[in-house]
């Protein structure tokens, strides 16, 4: 029973992605705002979209945590494990105010990585970086920029949105293979995760020793830096045999 919304997920994304003639029927719903040409004063083109960004919503990730999780309730209230007071409505405002400091960071940092990347910011930092960092030097930094990213931010993810493009970028400027830099950079994104202060908080609030922040930190600072390392030399190993 604690595994239903599991399985539900489950059964929901195998039918939705491996069926398709089911995934071509529901993927004609799309949604997307159109927007105009854009030029900025560095002169980024951006051509005009109908459609721009456009997602599926009945096949996407959400939709199909928002049908489990209410499957789920049904669930669980069918067997009695919510009470009547218990309402959905109630369920929702707790989650809400849970997942808020989150989701406030993460759209933050998406709108700051759009917005650099349609005025052209990205493209002239990465032309910067191209200019004082060798291949060499930027193949073997680009994972420790994805562990920074994740200790500024306490979130991968957000590491990803917030320096994936520029690095994408500079790979392309540099002539180096987009799917290694970028590679490194979700690899080293995941890694920062042992030294991100929001995740150490959480793990040692939840083990009763809130107060070990700086202990844990220095622990794991030790260990990211090894680790960060060997995957430095990894990434130039497949950059020099590639």
């Amino acid at each position: 029973i604690a595994f239903a919304p599991y399985v539900i997920l489950g059964v929901l994304a195998i039918a939705t992605l491996m069926i398709t003639p089911l995934r071509e029927w529901l993927e004609q719903l799309r949604l997307g705002f159109p927007f105009p040409e854009t030029t900025t004063g560095y002169l980024v083109e951006r051509s005009a979209q109908t459609a721009y960004s456009a997602f599926t919503p009945l096949t996407h990730p959400g939709t199909l945590l928002l049908i489990s999780a209410a499957l789920g309730y049904l669930v669980y209230r069918w067997r009695g494990h919510y009470s009547d007071n218990t309402s959905p409505l109630l369920i929702v405002r707790r989650a809400a105010g849970a997942a808020l400091p989150a989701t406030t960071a993460i759209t933050a940092l998406l709108l700051i990585s759009k917005v650099m990347d349609h005025s052209g910011e990205i493209t002239i930092l990465a032309l910067g970086i191209s200019e004082v960092a060798p291949q060499t030097v930027f193949v073997a930094a680009s994972n420790l920029i994805g562990i920074l990213g994740t200790l500024i931010t306490s979130s991968s993810t957000a590491s990803n949105v917030l320096f994936g493009p520029l690095q994408s970028t500079t790979a392309a400027v540099e002539g180096i293979p987009q799917s290694l830099v970028v590679s490194a950079q979700a690899t080293g994104g995941a890694v920062g995760g042992a030294v991100a202060p929001g995740d150490i908080l959480l793990g040692a609030t939840v083990a009763g020793t809130p107060d070990r922040l700086g202990a844990i930190l220095s622990k794991g600072l030790a260990w990211v830096a090894i680790t960060g390392i060997l995957i430095s030399l990894t990434t130039l190993l497949l950059f020099w045999i590639g």
